[in-house]
């Protein structure tokens, strides 16, 4: 579990965007706990948006994230006016 999260936090250069957004460092650690929750699930499969998607599929992709990604990600929900209720779906 350890490997995998050093590996996302290298990936998403956590660092940096902590430097770049230090009062958006729950949210941060929120996006890395979710990644890493899957990237370590034994489920063969992860719901998304009501529909089932393998794992591994999940996983690849979450592994190819890079920092321009998530910072795109807390960009696009700064500025969303909808209110969101579960963040997982």
């Amino acid at each position: 579990m350890e490997s995998y999260r050093e590996l996302i936090l290298e990936n998403i250069d956590y660092d940096i965007l902590l430097e770049r957004n230090p009062w958006d460092k729950d949210l941060l650690d929120g996006y890395v706990e979710l990644m890493l929750e899957v990237c370590c699930s034994t489920q063969e499969s992860v719901r998304i948006c009501g529909q089932e998607v393998l794992t591994e599929v999940v996983k690849s992709r979450f592994l190819k994230l890079n920092g321009e990604h998530i910072g795109y990600v807390m960009d696009s929900l700064k500025s969303n006016t909808a209110k969101i209720g579960n963040i997982k779906a």
